[in-house]
């Protein structure tokens, strides 16, 4: 069954700047009978803080219905439905991952002219899907 996440924009978490609170999973499989059958589970961020996350057994489940998952024994199977975490300023692309770079080449991480890990696969990802959108449109145009 789904799983219905409420409460996001009234919790601390959600109104905090830099947290961002990830949805891990959206749906559950339950044990219940035809009748007990809801339609959906709940999900209640609204005391989620930055750091705080939800589990598994977290859900209150409507009378007569079980998470197989939970009936077996171990922590391994309370699975995070969802978490809060603080997001770093630099993450991301264009003009954060510039500065990124420009810093570790002041503090002589990188080289000039020398393209970190990251930005050479970034570039490598871009020359295969360029080689890969030239063959297509050079395919409808030979096919016309």
């Amino acid at each position: 069954v789904p799983i219905h996440f409420v409460g996001e924009a009234e919790s601390p978490a959600g109104k905090a700047a830099g947290v961002v609170i990830q949805h891990q999973i959206t749906e559950v499989e339950i044990l219940a009978l035809p009748r007990n059958l809801p339609e959906f589970l709940v999900a209640d961020l609204s005391r989620m803080d930055a750091g705080d996350f939800v589990m598994l057994s977290d859900l209150e489940l409507p009378e007569g219905v079980e998470i197989p998952a939970l009936a077996v024994e171990g922590e391994d199977h309370d699975f995070t439905v969802a978490n809060a975490i603080h997001i770093r300023e630099d993450q991301g692309e264009g003009v954060a991952a510039a500065e990124e770079a420009e810093r570790l080449l002041e503090a002589g991480e990188l080289a000039a002219g020398e393209v970190s890990e990251e930005e050479a696969e970034d570039e490598a990802e871009g020359e295969a899907g360029e080689a890969g959108e030239a063959g297509e449109s050079g395919q409808k145009e030979g096919g016309e």
